[in-house]
């Protein structure tokens, strides 16, 4: 069974994945990419994990680096 955050609608943490070439941040679950009320990327942790919250997506605290920021 997946781990889940209390209070949330019981889908599974969704990851949070850092693309450091771009600067910018997405979330992946089941697979795929998670849109967030229209957003596909965001510029800063805070303002996804803002978004997430709102939208009721529990995100993982584990966070996946893709490289090397420029």
């Amino acid at each position: 069974m997946s781990p889940v955050h209390p209070g949330f609608s019981g889908e599974p943490l969704a990851r949070v994945i850092r693309l450091a070439t771009t600067g910018v941040w997405v979330v992946k679950r089941h697979g795929r990419m998670l849109e967030i009320d229209g957003r596909l990327h965001w510029s800063c942790p805070r303002s996804l994990a803002s978004d997430a919250e709102r939208a009721g997506v529990a995100l993982s605290d584990l966070v996946m680096d893709t490289g090397r920021q420029l």
